[in-house]
């Protein structure tokens, strides 16, 4: 089968990270199908031929239609709060329709395609994961967020093992970087550069020692490609995909604020640390180490944009969102 046949659909293709993977796969030469709640970013012009679909994925007849033919499926969707938390509750059941139950229609949706021929490859799913999500899905002192990831990770397995698709995992650390209007990073990264564009002080909880690996939007979409077109080098792996340089919290928060101040020419704001919120997850203080070696050794893939590049594109992506009409 030659690339132009290939089928690619990105599930979740409005996210920071979605619209990141679509701009990366615009310039192969395949079926490129841009899936989401939303109307997505255009990705820049490439060999791909881009369609758009949107709709609910939750709807599993909504979700087998958006897969319909897939060759390659990246599944990058993700449930948040009306004000960007992926910190859900325990009894939020439209988070675990979307983190899971959209894995799960995929998935059977997937394992009844027709087409399947012995000379077409089984299609392949690559799911975007959590570096803090648990190998057992009922493990304490995890998110709801983190368990959702790992049943809808099991899910995959399973197929896998049924015959039914091939599946990839990538656990992602701390992902940030611009994003494409109209998508907008919710993550810890962007929101403490809007403070500081706005001239807020940076709040960190309690000492800020809590090392985040931050890995740059670029480099994860980048991550994403390597998988999508390895997947069998990939066997076996659940690889956390990060920098593999953790930083601390509060000396994160203190460079955000002096990458502000020097692209915007105005005074740094000032670092405050506070006591945890009430409600405050064990994850919030805990780290995760990502080293990116083994899946750097099977993929080929490896970390290009180090924090100092990273954070002065995030500023400049953000500063024209803050700046007055």
């Amino acid at each position: 089968m030659g690339d132009t046949t290939r089928r690619v659909v990105v599930l979740g293709a409005s996210g920071l990270v979605g619209s990141a993977v679509a701009a990366r796969y615009a310039r192969h030469a395949v079926d490129l199908r841009l899936v989401s709640r939303r109307v997505p970013p255009t990705p820049p012009s490439g060999a791909a031929r881009v369609s758009a679909l949107t709709g609910d994925l939750t709807d599993p007849v909504f979700a087998a239609r958006a897969v319909d033919g897939a060759d390659l499926v990246f599944h990058l969707v993700c449930h948040r709060l009306p004000g960007g938390s992926w910190q859900v509750g325990e009894d939020d059941p439209v988070a675990e329709a979307v983190n899971t139950g959209t894995v799960r229609s995929v998935a059977a949706a997937l394992a009844r395609r027709a087409d399947r021929t012995p000379d077409r490859p089984l299609p392949t799913v690559v799911l975007a994961g959590s570096s803090t999500q648990p190998e057992d899905p009922g493990a304490p002192g995890t998110t709801p967020y983190d368990r959702h990831k790992s049943r809808a990770e099991g899910l995959l397995a399973r197929a896998e093992a049924a015959g039914e698709l091939r599946a990839v995992t990538l656990r992602l650390s701390t992902v940030y970087g611009p994003a494409a209007p109209p998508t907008r990073d919710h993550g810890v990264v962007s929101a403490m550069v809007r403070r500081a564009l706005a001239g807020e002080a940076l709040t960190v909880w309690g000492d800020g020692s809590v090392p985040r690996d931050p890995l740059h939007v670029a480099d994860a979409a980048r991550a994403f490609e390597a998988a999508g077109e390895r997947p069998a080098a990939l066997r076996g792996l659940r690889p956390v995909v990060g920098s593999g340089r953790p930083v601390r919290l509060d000396a994160l928060f203190s460079r955000v604020s002096r990458t502000v101040a020097e692209v915007t020419g105005r005074p740094p704001v000032p670092v405050v640390r506070v006591p945890p919120p009430e409600g405050a997850s064990a994850a919030d203080a805990t780290h995760t180490p990502a080293d990116p070696g083994p899946f750097a050794g099977a993929s080929g893939w490896s970390p290009r944009i180090g924090l100092t590049e990273g954070l002065r594109d995030t500023v400049l992506g953000l500063w024209p969102e803050s700046a007055p009409a």
